[in-house]
């Protein structure tokens, strides 16, 4: 078998994805599966040309179920058990802490929970009163600290938390200092990654800092929110995440310059190894730098080893350590990134060597040195872009239209201006009048290439078909059907060798993928009613295609999922309705205000509230306790905040929702006035009984509402019950 590593990590990062979405319940049927192909391919071999092939994929599947098996109950089930739990907790604070709005936020390397020796990474948020002069690596405790399992915005465990190895978190309101800071050499990594950007942001201003540091550790703190959309919207957000591609492309500018000197191919890797571990310690070891920087070392080493360097073999032998190391780093986007970044890089090398023989035509070496470099620097920009397009699809709600076009326009330059950050500030640390000068003539440069990328990425962000919107449930569809295809013709294709099976895949594989994302922009597909998982309050979002409504009903939630509002220039909110606002809802109702809905309705309570807030509200804002709209034209939406109830009754095709708000809602008169609906949810005012007809009844609180109410009678009542406390955001196709 030609690439027997990359078989082997693809079969370990897909078994790993598996069991991380699907969780422990699956891991037998998953391992019994594997050892049953193994046995019955062993007993009577398939005729294939690599017959090694299915041993191998099975025996990685085996060691994927064995390494997450030891993860989960030796990490992730301990810490379980610690989640609702108060308990005192001691060790090394091991991030730089960070002043924030609710308080100082830094992790911490626990190595004692309660009465247990447990070595866990925990993320606290320390109450801001507090005010303590405690800094990196000092040992402390903890004492009545609220450990929970670190969640994501559905309320299900974090993925992407774990894939850094933090699965708790913990809010404390004391801490105690037990013995100052120990000088290891993590800790002195830690202190030059602070210099570092210390010296980047007396130099630069946020706005412009806020890239470099973005590019060079990853780190998004000073980045505005405008500018992170706008890199997601034209689809080169990966250069916000330290991937493959800054590895690489780090490497390619040390391999060039020691071309220059004719230094051997080795020499010039050892060169770029021994950058990486540099950069490694600059970013004190931060998890992004160090999963690319070990694609990148592995790929460097295969010479050493092999003189025919493979190097899509070494990516895949990387993917398998790291995955294997932690399983949980297969949701991770910026190891994702990394990968898939490095992967069409690999793939464009192979494309330009082609493209290099055919510019050998040109007679004129200058015009063919510069032809050389634009095709190289266009191909991998392009490949690069292409190759990451599904994961920030996936994660970043958005896809992108014109990503090819914007990562040819923005890498090259966003690259140049990270060097000459870099180089700037290495040379300001000489304490010399021309170093100086240099080092600020050099900061001047790097402003005005940000300002190209920064410029650039907003122009085109602009325009109204820059990206679509991704359904995560369609897109994991497509991805799916494209590689059960791809599986199906590969088997196919070992069979008879025939290169019309692979160009008929591709074609199939392509109507699939295009399927996924534009179907769901259309009004073929049903509308879907969420319910937010909120603190308190009800917010209720309604979508089909391209269009949205709102119902913000009285949540003090600062953050919307991308999955409920709109998150291009293609889509609309057609209609927001605030019905309970108060000054913990100013944030929110901002943010939605921001999107000039078509048409916004405010309650005289609301209005009350926001004008004492100085909101400022649209052109097409109108003042009523009661409203009809309609939605799609086969949707109606009927708003009520008269005495006695507060609600929202959506009619859709076949099922009518009643969304009631209020401590003081009578449903009895709800009921009798407006129907039954098929569909009730609640807040605060929980009813002793429901009528007939409701299906499914949804309480949108928090868990000691639910748990201070007698709701085992409403449970018997309907036949489907949740709470977004427990089930996270909730979705209702009407």
């Amino acid at each position: 078998m030609k690439r027997p590593m990359l078989v082997s990590g693809t079969a370990i990062g897909l078994s790993s994805a598996i069991l991380v979405l699907s969780g422990i319940g699956v891991l037998p049927f998953l391992l019994l599966g594997a050892v049953s192909v193994f046995i019955i391919y062993f007993i009577k071999p398939l005729k294939l040309k690599e017959k090694i092939i299915i041993p191998t994929i099975c025996i990685s599947v085996v060691l994927a179920c064995i390494f997450f098996g030891a993860y989960h109950f030796t990490k992730i089930a301990p810490a379980k058990k610690l989640h609702n739990t108060v308990t005192d907790i001691s060790g090394k604070i091991i991030t730089t802490p960070q002043e924030t709005a609710y308080g100082t936020k830094f992790t911490l390397k626990a190595d004692k929970t309660g009465n247990k020796n447990q070595s866990t990474k925990i993320q606290v948020l320390l109450n801001s009163d507090y005010e303590t002069d405690f800094k990196l690596y000092d040992y402390i405790s903890l004492s009545d600290t609220e450990l929970t399992i670190v969640k994501n915005e559905y309320n299900k465990p974090d993925a992407d938390s774990m894939s850094d190895g933090i699965i708790l978190e913990a809010q404390a309101s004391s801490l105690n200092i037990l013995w100052e800071c120990e000088k290891t050499p993590y800790y002195y990594c830690l202190r030059l990654k602070e210099i570092v950007t210390e010296q980047i942001t007396s130099y630069l201003d946020n706005f412009h800092a806020g890239l470099i540091l973005g590019m060079l550790f990853g780190d998004k703190s000073l980045l505005d929110g405008d500018i992170t959309n706008d890199f997601r919207a034209t689809g080169i957000a990966h250069l916000l995440a330290v991937s493959g591609l800054h590895t690489s492309t780090w490497c390619g500018y040390i391999i060039a310059l020691l071309k220059l000197f004719r230094i051997k191919e080795k020499w010039r890797n050892i060169a770029c190894l021994l950058f990486l571990s540099l950069l490694c310690i600059v970013s004190a070891f931060t998890p992004s730098v160090m999963r690319a920087s070990i694609m990148m070392a592995i790929v460097l080493f295969a010479p050493f080893f092999n003189e025919e360097q493979d190097a899509l073999n070494s990516l895949g032998f990387a993917m398998g350590v790291l995955v294997l190391n932690n399983p949980y780093v297969i949701t991770s986007p910026s190891f994702l990134l990394s990968f898939f970044a490095t992967l069409g890089i690999l793939v464009s090398i192979n494309i330009t060597a082609k493209a290099e023989g055919k510019l050998l035509k040109i007679k004129i070496n200058p015009i063919r040195k510069i032809a050389e470099y634009i095709s190289s620097s266009v191909l991998t920009s392009v490949f690069a872009g292409i190759f990451t397009l599904p994961v920030v699809a996936y994660f970043f709600g958005v896809f992108s239209v014109l990503s090819p076009i914007s990562n040819i326009i923005c890498v090259k330059p966003a690259f140049w201006s990270l060097l000459s950050a870099v180089v700037a500030a290495a040379i300001s640390f000489i304490p010399n009048n021309i170093t100086h000068s240099l080092s600020i003539f050099l900061f001047d440069i790097t402003e005005v290439l940000s300002d190209f990328v920064i410029n650039t990425a907003d122009a085109l962000e602009k325009f109204r078909f820059c990206t679509l919107p991704t359904h995560k449930e369609y897109f994991i569809c497509g991805i799916i059907l494209v590689t059960l295809t791809a599986f199906l013709s590969f088997l196919a294709y070992t069979k008879k060798r025939n290169k019309a099976i692979i160009k008929l895949s591709a074609v199939i594989s392509a109507v699939f993928m295009i399927s996924s994302i534009f179907l769901p922009c259309t009004r073929l597909t049903p509308a879907t009613v969420s319910v937010i998982n909120i603190e308190n309050g009800v917010n209720v979002s309604l979508r089909q295609g391209l269009s949205y409504a709102y119902f913000n009903c009285g949540a003090s939630s600062d953050d919307i999922s991308y999955d409920v509002v709109p998150v291009s220039e293609c889509e609309s909110l057609d209609f927001l309705y605030i019905g309970n606002a108060d000054e913990t809802t100013n944030k929110l109702t901002n943010a939605l205000l921001s999107y000039s809905p078509q048409a916004t309705v405010i309650t005289q309570y609301s209005k009350g509230a926001l004008n004492e807030s100085n909101v400022e509200l649209t052109e097409n804002t109108i003042i009523a306790d009661s409203y009809i709209y309609r939605f799609n034209e086969e949707i109606t939406i009927e708003t009520v905040d008269t005495y006695p109830v507060g609600c929202v009754i959506i009619k859709g095709y076949e099922k009518t929702v009643a969304i009631s708000y209020g401590s003081s809602s009578e449903l009895d008169f709800l009921f009798d006035t407006y129907g039954t609906p098929d569909i009730l949810v609640l807040s605060e005012s929980i009813p002793e009984g429901l009528p007939e007809n409701v299906d499914t009844l949804i309480i949108s609180s928090i868990s000691d509402i639910i748990i201070n109410k007698n709701i085992s009678a409403l449970k018997n009542q309907c036949n489907k019950f949740y709470t977004t406390a427990e089930n996270g955001d909730l979705k209702i196709i009407l």
